[in-house]
């Protein structure tokens, strides 16, 4: 079973590459338009 703080650390990683994926988009679609 996972602890409570692997899967709270998991779900802050997971946030971070949502967020930095989000912005590399957010400046694609600057660029091109």
């Amino acid at each position: 079973m996972f602890s409570s703080n692997i899967t709270c650390e998991l779900w802050l990683f997971i946030e971070d590459i949502w967020k930095l994926s989000f912005v590399k988009a957010m400046v694609v679609l600057k660029l091109w338009w």
